[in-house]
């Protein structure tokens, strides 16, 4: 599983990882960090899981990049799986506030896809997820899921104009109010990523439909399924969407 520290419209968030065997719960290295009959974690006393990304107010250091963290962004978890041989890897998001101005029309949201190495948590930036959805969640974005059967392929939410930049051509670092579609319509994108999340292919299933959400699903079959919501989505209360689905044998 993967969490926070909290809900990220009340305070600062990192994210973590542990998982649940032998009716105990361990960290991403194996290390016991409390058998159930001793829960609750006690999370503020330190009984955390791994850490995979760290809040942080600290500018970038020369060595540092956008893979590494966000000044001031706070994280938000969107999806966990593991491969065959049980490696575990995330998909999260992280809001930088009022970058340029005031207000969530100024917010901007990057997705991270993240793999656990052996001995630490790797990062990558592997697009810009573009405004929050509506004004009172500002950390809400599209949305992005991982195939449970192929953790190299992403789904994704963008209203970004251009989703894919994360630096710029000089190689410097890139944290700017970037443009937004002109419709401030979301897309809906399929990724596959090399081994070191790098994305090597993208392919646009819904274009400026205002596709959001997409969960990726596998039947006992091996065939996948992919499901999003489609229309207009202003708040939970609301919205005029419908349930869009592909499915692939």
């Amino acid at each position: 599983m993967v969490y926070t520290d909290h809900h990220p419209n009340s305070a600062p968030t990192s994210v973590y990882h542990l998982y649940f065997k032998d009716n105990a719960f361990y960290r991403s290295d194996g290390t016991l960090l409390k058998v159930f009959e001793e829960l609750p974690l006690f999370h503020d006393m330190g009984e955390r899981g791994s850490r995979i990304y760290s809040y942080s107010e600290a500018v970038w250091p020369e060595s540092f990049c956008i893979d590494d963290y966000i000044p001031f962004g706070r994280a938000w978890v969107w999806d966990v799986a593991s491969d065959v041989d049980g490696v575990p890897y995330c998909v999260f998001s992280v809001c930088r506030r009022d970058l340029g101005g005031n207000g969530w029309g100024y917010d901007r949201i990057w997705y991270y896809w993240a793999k656990w190495s052996g001995t630490g948590w790797e990062r990558k930036c592997i697009a810009r997820a573009g405004r929050p959805l509506y004004d009172k969640e500002r950390d809400y974005a599209g949305g992005v899921a991982l195939d449970p059967a192929n953790p190299f392929c992403v789904v994704m939410s963008s209203n970004a104009h251009e989703p894919f930049v994360c630096r710029r051509a000089n190689g410097a670092m890139e944290l700017c109010n970037y443009p937004l579609r002109e419709d401030g319509a979301h897309s809906l994108f399929e990724l596959t990523l090399a081994e070191d999340g790098t994305v090597q292919s993208v392919r646009e299933m819904a274009a400026g439909t205002g596709a959001i959400r997409p969960i990726v699903a596998r039947g006992a079959d091996g065939r996948r399924g992919m499901l999003w919501l489609e229309g207009d989505y202003k708040s939970y209360r609301d919205f005029q969407t419908q349930i869009m689905a592909e499915f692939i044998d």
